[in-house]
């Protein structure tokens, strides 16, 4: 469980329930983006799954949303169907041109997960990620005790 001193989001304390924590974190994030219209925020930053079921990526200071803010910055939510020299075109037809595309998640994620580098055994079979299912990042099929 997240404690208030791992992001600076908001202040939240300790007997706080799941649902009132997710709706305390979604109303902080749509305050900073008060010119976006509650469609587009839907749609760009409201995740298809439950608030802390699955990664939540943060904006510690808030800084991610200033250029959306100054409209310096925009948000194209959609699945990429093919990139050029001016910019991506979405599966939904939508021509986006760019100068920068930023390919990547922001996230760092190893191929041996969650075991990243160590060299990990279960009776005497070294563990292949590939090979075990995940679930919630603690319970890993075949995989005693993790």
């Amino acid at each position: 469980e997240m404690s208030n001193g791992d992001f600076a989001g908001p202040p939240l304390g300790k007997d706080v329930s799941l649902e009132e924590r997710s709706q305390t974190y979604l109303k902080w994030v749509r305050d900073l983006v008060p010119h976006m219209s509650d469609a587009e925020f839907q749609k760009h930053l409201v995740p298809k799954y439950k608030l802390w079921e699955q990664r939540l990526c943060a904006s510690p200071d808030g800084d991610f949303f200033v250029p959306l803010r100054e409209g310096k910055a925009s948000i194209v939510t959609g699945h990429i169907k093919t990139f050029d020299e001016r910019g991506i075109l979405m599966e939904s037809g939508e021509y986006v041109e760019c100068d920068i595309v930023a390919a990547a998640t922001g996230l760092n994620l190893h191929s041996n997960a969650p075991m990243a580098d160590m060299q990990v055994s279960v009776d005497g079979k070294p563990y292949v990620a590939s090979e075990h299912r995940i679930f919630r990042d603690c319970m890993i099929s075949d995989v005693p005790n993790f």
